[in-house]
């Protein structure tokens, strides 16, 4: 009788792009090990019965490997290597059965067709026989080995060490996966799809089609659709439904030249003789993998095939912009209503203009939902208004009148799309300058533009905004330089945030004019030059106690040297477009000193030439470099990254802020915000009733002391308060999807990472501070993520966690028992007076052991007590609150 084939699906039910990647492995690898273990007795002792059963054995090791190599930086090494020794050994005794078995296949159906005579077909059938033997047998050995018991049993082991964050080594060599934040399926697809892309677009396929080539390839294709079967729920309908069935038809098709060549092999190792057809099966067989081949390179070739593999690197590349299920990129407005008008909603246009020593620059943005800003409009214009600064102490008066030209020409581009709103800033030149105020009311009346004039600190926290933005660096020892035409700005950081700031005197325009020699050939008294560069370094920047990452480099300067740090080597576009994503590229301190020494050796007119190299930067690019270059030294750093960002992306995002917080949110949008927020705690499976119940408790509470406490209106009692508390109520346990004992923690991570919609970056980090401090210890100043926000956001976290709190351990039983909640203000006092169905001890004495972040905030003592009665109008109040 023949036994039952389980079901082994390629696609795993349950995902979604913001699962965290340690719950999508737990399920993922949870779906495809138990598949191998129902297959493996079937294929061990019913291969006979059937030879599918092999073939999904197979297939399942496939792809149990193909999630251990995705999630591996979750799972525990030990246990990882065990399970991989296990699934190589059953993967290989399977592969070998399997090709016996499609061989044999293969074989019948040429005898049937008269393509073999008996003797040939004997002698093949008798050989694949044997080898079908002892493939059985290994098979056999490895479900003795690795029996469904023992496979259950790693596998349990495995799913209960997966680390709730991915594992890093640290300075010891010794994993530690307790650090760092809580990463979602998406941003695992954005590590791992693209790149598994460009090796199959990569691959060379040569026509003819070499056959080890084409191996490759198709081992290379396995792992891409094995890996978008699993990031399917990343690219929707347009991943799963029309570009997999590309991937999968790659793969048949190099399937077949394979199954020919293996078959020729069979065929060449039967002793001949042994009939007249074995040359002409011989030759048909070659011929079956020559035309394969070609067919194969035809299709792979051919624009259809292409056009999908692009369609696929693009999708792949932009999961972090693309909208999630029920998510948006932009709202559209419901039938029969215009587009909202509140600021939360509306796409705000900003502007910012930068007035620095070496250049002006432009840039206009619209607000996004999602990523914030977008740059619609980028301009840039070298004015070195910073020309003679360091000379004469002035700004001088040609300079000036070209630079105010471009500001009258930029008018024209921010006039022309309508922003909302503009900033405009200076910082070295201006801000030195003994003629510098006349300057700004001279762009004040020429322009009608408010220049300010920031100071160093402010350039540099505006500059460290932006890459802070830019990079993942929660876990990282950096610094942040925004080096300049005046001046250099260095911000040193451990985990994002500011552990120091310097104000340096080494911009490129100031060292060249102090350094550089007389005349057009570009030369310096360059030992001088680094020598004063060190001097100061040494005087103002203190060498970190402990080794920095990476050194993060903003300005000019450092685009410049990405692009000539790529263009080395390279033809020069003929359009003269630069075609290489600068954001994120990273060179080695040996580049950059090599990249130095042999700018500085060549003429200026050699140096203009050196491809990426703009005609102006070529001036001043040797000062810069030689900052850059001595700043690595003086730091132990070796490793740089370049952003192409700069203060300019610090002042968008902060006008966009104040912006969509301007206006409070229309009671439509805030029901929108509040149905994603659901929708999101739906997708991590959290408790409903709990939740939602100790939220309706919360805004009891808060609406209560809110009304009792007039003083409270400017700190923590506004609307957005509210708004906070409701969120972080519904969110609070959300990270008991990843595991209990840390849950507020997990939640805290979940919760910050999510890309809510509708909610602003400063939102996001409430709502999760809020909810980290729901249980466990209250906020403190040693914790990174309290001591990163304002004081007066710290105000506000601080009082409504202390709500919270309470709301929570008044339902510490998760039974709904204490109905409602009465609040009485005495003076340094507060009661809380519960209204209860039934037993509530626990519940009282979890409220009142959970009140001590109340009391410290409020500065009054906490009573949790068991109401006597309820007053007339609680019920309907509470009734009215609760719908």
């Amino acid at each position: 009788m023949t036994a039952t084939l389980p079901s082994a699906g390629k696609w795993v039910e349950g995902l979604h792009p913001d699962t965290p990647c340690v719950v999508a492995a737990r399920r993922v690898l949870k779906r495809r090990l138990r598949s191998v273990e129902a297959l493996l007795p079937l294929a061990a002792d019913h291969a006979h019965e059937d030879p599918e059963y092999v073939h999904q054995l197979r297939v399942a090791t496939r792809r149990s490997a193909a999630a251990l190599r995705l999630f591996e930086s979750y799972c525990p090494p030990r246990e990882l290597r065990r399970l991989r020794r296990g699934l190589r050994r059953i993967r290989r005794a399977a592969a070998a059965a399997r090709l016996c078995d499609v061989q044999k296949t293969a074989v019948e159906d040429l005898k049937a067709q008269g393509a073999l005579d008996d003797a040939v077909a004997t002698a093949l059938l008798q050989d694949i026989d044997a080898h079908r033997l002892r493939a059985q047998d290994a098979l056999r050995d490895a479900a003795e080995r690795w029996m469904p018991r023992a496979l259950r049993a790693r596998r349990q082991a495995l799913l209960s060490s997966l680390s709730p964050c991915p594992r890093r080594s640290d300075d010891d060599g010794q994993q530690d996966g307790a650090k760092g934040r809580v990463f979602v399926l998406r941003e695992l697809a954005i590590e791992h799809l693209p790149k598994l892309v460009r090796d199959v677009r990569e691959a060379p396929v040569s026509a003819p089609a070499a056959l080890d080539q084409l191996h490759r390839l198709r081992l290379k294709v396995k792992r891409l659709r094995y890996a978008v079967e699993i990031f399917s729920v990343c690219g929707g309908d347009l991943l799963r439904d029309e570009l997999y069935p590309v991937v999968q038809e790659a793969q048949d098709r190099l399937g077949r030249v394979n199954d020919a060549y293996e078959l020729l092999l069979r065929l060449e190792s039967v002793p001949q003789g042994a009939g007249g057809s074995a040359a002409a099966l011989h030759d048909r067989l070659v011929r079956e993998r020559e035309d394969g081949a070609a067919e194969f390179h035809s299709w792979w070739s051919s624009p259809e095939a292409q056009a999908a593999l692009d369609r696929l690197e693009t999708l792949a590349s932009g999961f972090n912009i693309a909208p999630r299920a029920g998510t948006y990129l932009r709202r559209r407005p419901r039938p029969g209503r215009a587009e909202p008008k509140d600021a939360a909603h509306r796409h705000w246009r900003v502007a910012a203009v930068d007035v620095g020593t070496n250049s002006l620059r432009l840039v206009v943005a619209e607000s996004d939902p999602v990523s914030k800003f977008r740059v619609i409009e980028d301009v840039r214009e070298t004015t070195r208004l910073g020309a003679g600064l360091y000379t004469t102490g002035r700004l001088n008066e040609s300079v000036m009148e070209a630079s105010l030209s471009v500001l009258e020409q930029m008018r024209t581009v921010w006039d022309g799309l309508h922003v909302d709103r503009i900033r405009a800033v200076a910082t070295s030149a201006v801000r030195e300058a003994r003629n510098g105020a006349e300057f700004v009311e001279r762009v004040r009346r020429r322009v009608g533009l408010q220049l300010e004039v920031i100071d160093a600190e402010y350039e540099a926290r505006l500059a460290f905004s932006s890459v802070t933005n830019a990079f993942p660096l929660e876990d990282r020892r950096f610094a942040v330089v925004d080096l300049g035409g005046g001046s250099a700005e260095l911000i040193l950081s451990n985990g994002g945030l500011i552990d120091g700031i310097c104000k340096l005197p080494l911009g490129a325009v100031r060292l060249t004019e102090m350094y550089g020699l007389p005349g057009d050939g570009g030369a310096y008294r360059f030992n001088a030059m680094r020598k004063a560069v060190e001097d100061v370094l040494k005087e103002s920047v203190s060498t970190p106690t402990r080794g920095l990452d990476v050194l993060i480099g903003s300005g000019g300067t450092f685009t410049t040297l990405a692009k000539l740090s790529i263009r080395r080597g390279m033809e020069t576009h003929p359009e003269g477009r630069f075609s290489f994503a600068l954001r994120g590229y990273e060179l080695g301190r040996g580049e950059v000193a090599y990249l130095l020494d042999w700018l500085r050796s060549l003429p200026l007119a050699e140096r203009r030439q050196a491809p990426g190299m703009g005609y102006r930067r070529a001036e001043i690019i040797v000062a810069g470099l030689c900052v850059v270059e001595r700043l690595m030294e003086h730091l132990g750093v070796e490793r740089l990254w370049i952003h192409d960002g700069g203060i300019r992306d610090g002042l968008l995002a902060e006008m966009i802020d104040d912006l969509t917080g301007a206006v409070e949110r229309s009671p439509d949008s805030v029901r929108d915000v509040l149905s994603e927020i659901r929708a999101y705690a739906e997708r991590q499976r959290y408790d409903f009733a709990h939740s939602e119940h100790v939220t309706h408790l919360a805004l009891r509470i808060f609406d209560q002391l809110a009304a009792q406490l007039p003083e409270a209106a400017g700190s923590w009692a506004g609307p957005q308060g509210r708004e906070i508390l409701q969120a972080a109520g519904i969110l609070h346990d959300v990270g008991i999807l990843i595991g209990y004992a840390r849950h507020h923690r997990h939640s805290y991570e979940m919760i910050l990472h999510a890309d809510l919609p509708g909610l602003s970056r400063r939102e996001s980090a409430l709502i999760a501070a809020v909810a980290r401090y729901h249980r466990r210890c209250g906020p403190k100043q040693s914790h990174n993520s309290f001591r990163r926000l304002r004081p007066d956001d710290q105000r506000l976290v601080a009082h409504l966690a202390g709500i919270l709190r309470i709301a929570d351990g008044l339902d510490r039983s998760h039974t709904q028992t204490v109905r409602d909640v009465r609040v009485e203000c005495e003076p340094h006092a507060v009661t809380f007076h519960a209204e209860t169905a039934g037993a509530c001890e626990e519940n009282l004495r979890a409220a009142s052991k959970k009140a001590d972040v109340f009391e410290e905030w409020f500065r009054a003592r906490a009573r949790i007590v068991k109401a006597e009665r309820t007053p007339r109008g609680t019920r309907r109040q509470a009734k009215d609150e609760r719908g």
